[in-house]
């Protein structure tokens, strides 16, 4: 709802920091993963762009967020994300699918 309400006050760009779960077994809690496009398998997200729409992050947004990491020393990873909204629905084999990189 903020983004929605954001984007109604004239937001033109959004930039977000969150929480979330990991897939990869090297994931380690406090990790940062640097996105570079999320593969939606959910409903919501088809609200907005459309389905043939890829969903990717800036090139020079993600480009400073490594450069800062790496400055930092903050142990960060770069690479794609699953999104869902049925997190208790999503099975052992489609878990096992994007864990491996099968998109």
């Amino acid at each position: 709802m903020i983004f929605e309400e954001a984007i109604a006050c004239g937001a033109a760009k959004v930039f977000e920091v969150g929480l979330s779960g990991g897939l990869q077994t090297f994931l380690k809690p406090g990790d940062m993963v640097v996105v570079t496009k999320a593969i939606r398998d959910e409903g919501t997200s088809y609200h907005y762009p459309p389905p043939g729409v890829k969903v990717e992050s800036s090139t020079r947004l993600r480009e400073l967020l490594i450069k800062c990491s790496n400055e930092g020393k903050i142990r960060h990873f770069v690479g794609p994300v699953w999104s869902t909204d049925g997190v208790y629905r999503e099975t052992l084999n489609k878990f096992r699918q994007f864990r491996d990189g099968a998109s």
